[in-house]
């Protein structure tokens, strides 16, 4: 066989020219692979995300009720798959006191504001309620209301004024006596010194002797020494009045400040019964909290030994189920979230591959981020179908991850801003 040069110039003439049909069709089919890769590039949005677990839970989930005491059911009000309004009274737990005795002491107290001390003291609840142990309570306030009857109407105080006012009327009248005597001895005097003037005159004419003129200046003499006194006197009478007044005046301040501390002491107790007859309702009867269904956690009946935070039962609320969720994004990828963006939200519970995932909107953005330098986002679920179709049907919180489209970037965009990034 011949053999084949392969460095002959016929045989790279060859290898050099390519094949007809590529010549042919081969630009054509470069355009047509260009073209639909720019359409595939250009028509595929491929978002921007952020990511972060989430916590999602009912907007009104059902409410656990348990027992609030260890004891004895006295009454079971509801049977198990009934419906229940809210505030609805449920059970009650036996007790000392008469719950319907305690439940009216309330609804009464809820009438009186706390601090009008005049409805307070018109508050007069029967005497014959059995209170068990808020019975101390209700007899403290009992006391403190007639104390502060007894301040408001002042016996003490009024006495005691009452005796200090009649001892300055009567010192009053004493000085009164008193000026009046002045009175007559200024005269007495003037009258002894005109008589003194006449028998000196009269000594001097030899018609009367100097015992007379001595016997009228000793008369003088008493009438100012009584002068002095009664001055001294009505001094002394006028201080008496001072004090006194002094002592009326401290008198009624006692009694205000009295008056004012049984106020206090009324007001206080009055908050105290309210406090402890709720205390009591609180932990002797249960209530539901929301509208729903009853469902007991175990068979419950009257008579029956319950022990404190035993679960009772669960009221599933008969609104509609809206779920909710909470996840927390570190600050530095925050700055992308903002409202009404769409979220896609994975369940651990309920696997992507066979349940497929919720879709949520971003309903609030927090301000400021926590200690840990997160900022929390809240997320509201319309719908609980998944995108496969499949519907969340569980009431307990549900934990998952989260990712936030903050923006819809086609392939095309993404190509050229990493060319831009090459060359900036």
């Amino acid at each position: 066989m011949e053999e084949i040069n392969l460095r002959s110039e016929e045989v790279q003439e060859v290898l050099g020219t390519p094949p007809g049909w590529m010549v042919r069709y081969g630009s054509g089919l470069a355009l047509v692979f260009v073209v639909l890769f720019v359409f595939v590039a250009a028509n595929y949005k491929y978002p921007d995300t952020v990511a972060a677990p989430i916590t999602v839970t009912f907007s009104e989930p059902p409410r656990n009720l348990v027992a609030p005491k260890s004891g004895r059911v006295e009454e079971l009000l509801v049977r198990n798959n009934t419906e229940v309004k809210e505030g609805q009274l449920l059970v009650v737990f036996k007790d000392a006191a008469n719950y319907n005795h305690v439940t009216h002491l309330r609804d009464l107290l809820d009438q009186i504001p706390n601090e009008d001390d005049s409805r307070i003291l018109q508050f007069s609840p029967p005497n014959n309620l059995e209170l068990g142990e808020i019975q101390e309570d209700f007899l403290n306030f009992l006391e403190k209301k007639n104390k502060y009857n007894r301040e408001t109407q002042n016996y003490e105080v009024n006495t005691s004024v009452n005796s200090y006012s009649a001892q300055i009327q009567s010192l009053q009248r004493s000085i009164q006596l008193l000026e009046n005597r002045k009175s007559v001895i200024i005269r007495q005097i003037d009258d002894a010194i005109k008589r003194q003037n006449v028998l000196e005159q009269k000594v001097a004419n030899r018609e009367a002797s100097q015992a007379d003129v001595n016997r009228v200046i000793a008369e003088i003499k008493n009438y100012r020494t009584e002068m002095q006194e009664t001055n001294e006197n009505v001094s002394r009478k006028q201080y008496d009045i001072k004090v006194l007044r002094s002592r009326i005046e401290v008198t009624r301040t006692d009694g205000k400040n009295t008056r004012l501390n049984a106020s206090d002491e009324l007001l206080s107790s009055f908050i105290q019964l309210k406090i402890r007859v709720n205390q009591w309702i609180e932990n002797n009867a249960v209530y539901s909290p929301i509208d729903g269904k009853i469902e007991f956690n175990e068979m419950l009946s009257n008579q029956q030994f319950m022990q404190k935070d035993n679960p009772l039962m669960v009221i599933i609320p008969s609104t509609n189920k809206v779920m909710e969720g909470r996840m927390k994004v570190p600050l530095g990828e925050s700055g992308f979230v903002t409202s009404r963006q769409e979220v896609v939200i994975r369940l651990k519970k309920y696997p992507f591959e066979t349940y497929g995932a919720l879709r949520g909107i971003v309903t609030y953005k927090a301000s400021v981020p926590d200690d840990k330098g997160n900022v929390l986002i809240e997320i509201q679920l319309p719908e609980l179908k998944t995108t496969r179709g499949e519907t969340i049907e569980t009431n307990e919180v549900l934990v998952g991850n989260a990712r936030i489209i903050t923006k819809e970037r086609t392939l095309l965009l993404r190509i050229f801003d990493s060319i831009r990034g090459i060359f900036s």
